[in-house]
C-alpha cells in the first residue's frame, strides 16, 4: 500500500476508463452490446483490444470448456470428443473492467498468476511501444457467462497453474489433437530464406513463413536468442546430453500441421496460428537445428543421432552463390562496386544488362520492370499480375544481384538476375524480400 500511495501522490497512477459489455459469439465475429464505454478514440481502442484478447468465435467453445475442465468441474474422466462436447457452452459473456492509460507493466510483478492473467498490455498510448509507465493496458476485472437468458455466473479462470494443469491433463482427451489435414516441413535459414515442402497455396505459404520467422526470430540477435531459449528448455541443458554444437545455428526446421480444432486447449494441443477453420500446430518432436545447414540435431532429443539432408546442402549452395550487386536506373545508368568486377568484363556486363533490362528505352524498361516485380511479389501480392501494363507504376531503378559465374561466362551471360531492391522516386529503396510492399504497389490492391 505504501508504494501505491506514493505513486498516487506523485501523479503516477494510471488513468482508468471503466467499461462493461455483453459479448455474444457470431459466425463473423463477436457482437458487443455496450452497457458502459469510454468516449471518442478510447472506445475504438477498447473494442479492438477486446477482440484481440478474446478467443475467436470459432475457438470460444474450446476455450470455455478448457477453463471449465481446468477448474476441476467434471465428475468423471473425459475420454472422447463426445464427452467434451457434452459440456454446455454459454451463449453470453459479460466483461467489466478498465482501459488503463499511463500503466506501468512493472506493477504486475507482485501479482499472482490469476490476477496477472486479467491484464493485457497494449503498448504505448502514442506509438504502440512506449517506455515504462507509459503503456496502455486492458484490465478485465470481472468476467461472467450466462446460458441464453439465464443467470450470470463467474467465468472460470484462464490461469493455468500447477493445480489447474493437473486437473486438465488427467483426462485422456486432453492429449488428443484435432484431425490432421496437411503437414508441411519448414526450413528457415539464418540469412532469411524460408522453404516449405510440399509447397502450399500462396496465401498459406506466406502465413507459414511469418510463423517460422516469429518462432525463430528475425535478425542475428533474435535468431541466437530464440535458439538459446530452446536449448535451455530441453534436455540439451542436461550434462548427460550430447555435446552441444557451438554458436547460432545456420538453419532451423520444424513441421507445421494443419488440423481441425482440438476439443480442449492444452499444452499439447494449443495452436500457434489459425488458417480459416483450421488451426496450425508444431509437430511434436519436429523441431531441429543445424550448425551448417546439412547435419541436423533434434531440439527435444539430444541423444538422437544427427541426420544429414542433401536438400539442405542444395540450398546452402544457393546461399553461398557469389554475386555482385548492380544498380540499374531507368535512364540507362548502370553501376556496381568496381572492385568486385574485373575490368575486362565491365563493358560486356553493362551491355548485357542494358540489353536484358531495356534501361534507357522507356517502353522496354517498363515491360521488364513490371514482369520482374510481378514475379518477385507473386506470393505476397498476387493481385499485381492482374494490373494492366498501362496502370503499373514504372520504377526509377532496380538493384540486381548478378552471379559472378555469369559475369565471367561469355557464352551464357547473366542468365540469372535476382531483383533485390526497387525505388520509385530514385532515392528511397525498398527491399523486395524484407520490407513491406511499396506504397506505389500497395495502392494497386483491389478495394473490394
Amino acid at each position: 500500500m505504501g508504494e501505491a500511495k506514493r505513486r498516487k501522490q506523485l501523479g503516477l497512477m494510471p488513468q482508468t476508463h471503466p467499461f462493461e459489455v455483453i459479448a455474444q459469439p457470431q459466425s463473423d465475429g463477436w457482437q458487443f452490446d455496450w452497457l458502459r464505454v469510454p468516449q471518442g478514440d478510447l472506445a475504438r481502442v477498447l473494442e479492438s483490444s477486446l477482440k484481440e484478447s478474446l478467443p475467436g468465435p470459432a475457438g470460444w467453445a474450446a476455450d470455455y470448456r478448457t477453463r471449465w475442465v481446468a477448474a476441476g468441474r467434471p465428475t468423471d474422466y473425459l475420454n472422447s470428443v463426445d464427452d467434451v462436447e457434452a459440456i454446455r457452452v454459454p451463449e453470453r459473456l459479460r466483461l467489466s473492467g478498465e482501459l488503463l492509460t499511463g500503466f506501468d507493466p512493472r506493477s504486475l510483478k507482485d501479482r499472482d498468476d490469476d490476477a496477472a492473467s486479467r491484464f493485457f498490455l497494449l503498448g504505448s498510448a502514442s506509438t504502440g511501444e512506449g517506455e515504462e509507465g507509459d503503456h496502455m493496458a486492458l484490465h478485465l476485472r470481472e468476467q461472467q457467462v450466462a446460458f441464453a437468458q439465464g443467470r450470470w455466473e463467474p467465468l472460470p479462470s484462464a490461469a493455468m497453474g500447477e493445480r489447474a494443469l493437473k486437473f486438465l491433463m488427467q483426462h485422456p482427451i486432453a492429449r488428443e489433437r484435432g484431425a490432421l489435414q496437411a503437414t508441411y516441413q519448414v526450413t528457415h535459414h539464418r540469412e532469411g530464406l524460408v522453404t516449405v515442402d510440399p509447397e502450399p497455396p500462396a496465401e498459406l505459404l506466406g502465413a507459414l513463413e511469418v510463423l517460422a520467422q516469429t518462432l525463430h526470430g528475425q535478425g542475428e540477435d533474435a535468431w541466437a536468442a530464440a535458439h538459446q531459449q530452446m536449448i535451455e528448455r530441453t534436455e540439451w541443458a542436461d550434462e548427460a546430453g550430447r555435446e552441444l554444437p557451438q554458436g547460432a545455428p545456420a538453419a532451423r526446421r520444424l513441421t507445421f500441421e494443419l488440423r481441425e480444432r482440438a476439443p480442449l486447449n492444452t499444452p499439447l494441443t494449443t495452436p500457434v496460428g489459425e488458417w480459416g477453420e483450421l488451426v496450425i500446430l508444431v509437430g511434436q518432436g519436429s523441431t531441429e537445428f543445424s550448425p551448417d545447414g546439412t547435419v541436423w540435431y533434434s531440439y527435444v532429443d539430444p541423444s538422437a543421432e544427427p541426420t544429414e539432408s542433401e536438400l539442405s546442402e542444395f540450398f546452402n549452395q544457393i546461399l553461398d552463390l557469389g554475386t555482385v550487386e548492380v544498380t540499374v536506373m531507368a535512364d540507362g545508368r548502370v553501376t556496381w562496386d568496381e572492385s568486385e568486377v574485373a575490368a575486362e568484363h565491365a563493358d560486356r556486363l553493362r551491355r548485357d544488362l542494358l540489353d536484358q533490362t531495356g534501361a534507357g528505352e522507356p517502353a522496354r524498361w517498363a515491360e521488364f520492370a513490371r514482369a520482374a516485380l510481378v514475379e518477385a511479389y507473386e506470393d505476397t501480392a498476387p493481385f499485381l499480375a492482374e494490373v494492366p501494363a498501362a496502370d503499373f507504376p514504372v520504377p526509377q531503378g532496380l538493384k540486381l544481384d548478378v552471379p559472378l559465374d555469369a559475369i565471367e561466362d561469355a557464352e551464357h551471360p547473366n542468365e540469372l538476375l535476382f531483383e533485390s531492391q526497387v525505388t520509385f522516386d530514385g532515392k528511397t529503396w525498398a527491399d523486395i524480400y524484407l520490407d513491406e510492399l511499396p506504397a506505389e504497389l500497395l495502392a494497386l490492391r483491389p478495394q473490394n
